[in-house]
């Protein structure tokens, strides 16, 4: 997991949502409320159309967003948890 976000961090890619919130071990639909809250839509993150599962019918609605290299450092250091921390120690 750290492995595949130090990755995205290196390259101009977007970091996936749920990769960060598990990281971070925080629930992803308290990172989705400060992340629509806080950040630029199109900007800070994005919001793509890919549903995983090959069934319409029945379950949890999936949101796949992503999110810029920008957001996630501010994001991770907005955040109050073991790693958080540790990045913030990176960054300052």
């Amino acid at each position: 997991m750290k492995v595949e976000i130090q990755e995205s961090l290196k390259s101009n890619e977007f970091i996936d949502l749920t990769k960060i919130a598990k990281w971070l071990n925080v629930r992803k639909d308290n990172l989705i409320r400060t992340l629509r809250r806080t950040y630029v839509l199109n900007i800070d993150y994005i919001i793509k159309d890919e549903n995983p599962f090959k069934y319409k019918r029945g379950g949890n609605l999936y949101i796949a967003l992503y999110v810029s290299h920008n957001c996630f450092k501010k994001l991770v250091m907005r955040s109050d948890t073991k790693q958080a921390h540790q990045v913030c120690f990176c960054f300052t």
